[in-house]
């Protein structure tokens, strides 16, 4: 672009036990450029949680370009991006991974997403069952949604997803922008 700016993904995996971690990422790109972030991350226990959910993972169309393209192939259908922020005629769809214990005979699962602009407005619900087949092999199901960007208003939005097995329920969320 004019400025100079250019934005890609870069993917990086992390093998960690089950734990509660503080995960630095920095950046030097020249001796005035220099930036760090530290977030913190907890691991669940998947195989031990009666219901457990993986975090949101966005794909987007078109993308940054993302190096190495191809780290997570083993583990997800999908391209990841960082990005948070989408033009009305870009595609993103998200994925989410549901688990249930692994000593636990598989049960269904609900999911329901939800989309909520900034003024706490509902503008899309989603429901769908994941059924105990889908568990069998794993104790894993995959949820995925496309975002509606199409339909949405250039602004902010909260895109939130709740997992429940009888009693016990899980819930993620993750804000996005259309512009």
């Amino acid at each position: 672009n004019a400025t100079g700016d250019a934005s890609y993904d870069v993917l990086s995996r992390l093998a960690l036990k089950p734990g509660h971690y503080e995960i630095r990422v920095a950046l030097d790109a020249g001796s005035a450029e220099r930036a760090s972030v530290y977030t913190d991350v907890d691991v669940p226990d998947f195989a031990e949680r009666p219901l457990s959910l993986s975090g949101i993972v966005v794909a987007a169309s078109p993308s940054p370009p993302s190096t190495p393209m191809d780290l997570f192939k083993d583990l997800l259908p999908i391209v990841p991006t960082a990005r948070r922020e989408f033009a009305r005629t870009s595609r993103a769809s998200v994925l989410l991974r549901v688990y249930q214990r692994s000593n636990d005979a598989p049960q269904p699962v609900s999911v329901t997403a939800h989309i909520q602009d900034t003024a706490g407005r509902a503008l899309m619900k989603d429901a769908a069952m994941l059924d105990p087949a889908q568990f069998a092999s794993s104790h894993a199901a995959d949820y995925r949604i496309a975002l509606p960007l199409e339909r949405l208003n250039p602004g902010e939005y909260l895109l939130s997803l709740e997992a429940a097995r009888g009693e016990q329920s899980a819930r993620r969320a993750v804000r996005f922008t259309v512009r």
